[in-house]
């Protein structure tokens, strides 16, 4: 990993800040060293070398379309697609392996899986939902809505659930489950923000 330039300065007699210039990368590891050669403001240093290290999370699933907070979902036609928002950007090569749609076995055909490709990303902009912003903070500007479609036509009348990471991490590393839930209709899709665990969000796929 290369050397991150950034700023330091004493917040206190005790106690220096290290601000990175620019973003650091998503799904990264980092490591922090004070050399010996560090004076502090009494003039002493260490007599050894202290590091330290921590990881930048990977963009993390905090929303979509129908799969959203307190949102009723709409009805879904055999050629709907649908949006999820990350809050960064996103590799969709990766989310497009990652992503898809699990049928249920009461579908016509039975059971299957239909991939979900994930084809544009965009940033939010005035006339997305509400939902879909985080206006207390200045990462909103870093928030991705992606655009998936799905490989093949959803079957009539029949549920599934949508599998998708909710970390995007690279490195596939698991990550606890992000808690949709939404209830319309009578048929189910369960949309689901981890590889092993899903939230119910009843909809209703119609011709």
């Amino acid at each position: 990993m290369p050397a991150v330039p950034g700023r330091v300065k004493w917040r206190n007699p005790v106690t220096i800040v290290l601000t990175p210039i620019g973003l650091l990368s998503a799904a990264t590891h980092y490591t922090g060293t004070v050399g010996k050669s560090f004076q502090a403001m009494d003039g002493s240093r260490l007599a050894v070398p202290y590091s330290y290290s921590f990881r930048v999370r990977a963009p993390v699933l905090v929303g979509g379309s129908p799969a959203a907070k307190k949102t009723v979902p709409h009805y879904l036609t055999p050629t709907s697609g649908f949006a999820l928002v990350y809050d960064g950007p996103v590799d969709l090569a990766q989310l497009s392996v990652r992503a898809s749609l699990a049928m249920d076995a009461s579908c016509a055909g039975g059971a299957r899986t239909i991939r979900l490709d994930a084809h544009a990303q965009r940033r939010l902009d005035k006339n997305d939902p509400w939902e879909y912003h985080d206006y207390r903070s200045s990462g909103d500007s870093l928030r991705r809505v992606v655009s998936l479609v799905p490989a093949a036509p959803l079957p009539l009348a029949c549920g599934g659930a949508i599998v998708a990471p909710t970390e995007l991490a690279a490195d596939g590393r698991e990550t606890s489950a992000h808690r949709l839930p939404l209830v319309a209709g009578t048929h189910v899709i369960r949309a689901s923000a981890s590889a092993n665990r899903s939230d119910e969000v009843r909809v209703t796929i119609e011709r």
